[in-house]
């Protein structure tokens, strides 16, 4: 994808990894830090949505949660 993309990203502390027509968006946390980490993902999710609507790129997001029993 776009460094724009990684950008928007990376200043919410979440990761991107890019393939050819899609796109990661992930964040390792532990359990005492979930509500930022969710606040972050949120805001990454809004920044990289809000940069493929000015391109008109359809962005299709979907959310996994992935955890340990710890």
């Amino acid at each position: 994808m776009y460094a724009a993309e990684h950008a928007a990203a990376s200043s919410h502390n979440v990761k991107l990894h890019s393939f050819v027509d899609d796109a990661q968006l992930y964040k390792h946390t532990n359990i005492r830090n979930v509500s930022q980490a969710k606040q972050e993902m949120i805001a990454a999710v809004t920044a990289v949505n809000e940069w493929s609507q000015t391109r008109k790129l359809k962005f299709n997001a979907q959310v996994i949660w992935l955890g340990t029993l710890q």
